[in-house]
């Protein structure tokens, strides 16, 4: 099962960067000398999450995508994402923008009503908080 917060999310929604190496900050500066410093440390917590629901693959409809504008505009909110065996708190990573960015599966049928058959596909950006 794959959730976020009480949204259930589609099967074929796909963790893009779930296998990446992201458990080390690293960052870079030179003395006066051109030498390196390097500071290395553990991460602790903002694991990037990119769900992918890829064109042809994996779609949203109206009333999801609604639900998932709603969880992002809510400043400084924290979900549950459950992601098979997997359970996180995760947060919309906006300091990345576009943190949601879905797009009408057929541009002209964005115009149903809320609730009706617009499909859309796209990319939405979490990090994790633990």
């Amino acid at each position: 099962m794959k959730k976020l917060g009480d949204l259930v999310l589609p099967n074929q929604l796909i963790w893009a960067d779930k296998y990446e190496p992201s458990g080390l900050a690293q960052s870079v500066t030179r003395t006066l000398g051109g030498n390196p410093v390097v500071f290395t440390a553990s991460l602790k917590g903002g694991r990037p999450v990119t769900l992918e629901a890829r064109k042809g693959v994996c779609w949203f409809n109206a009333d999801e995508v609604a639900a998932i504008k709603l969880m992002a505009d809510a400043p400084g909110a924290a979900y549950d994402l459950i992601w098979g065996n997997e359970i996180m708190t995760a947060l919309f990573r906006h300091h990345e923008p576009p943190a949601v960015q879905l797009e009408p599966l057929y541009p002209l049928m964005d115009e149903y009503p809320k609730g009706g058959r617009s499909l859309f596909h796209g990319t939405i950006k979490l990090m994790t908080l633990e």
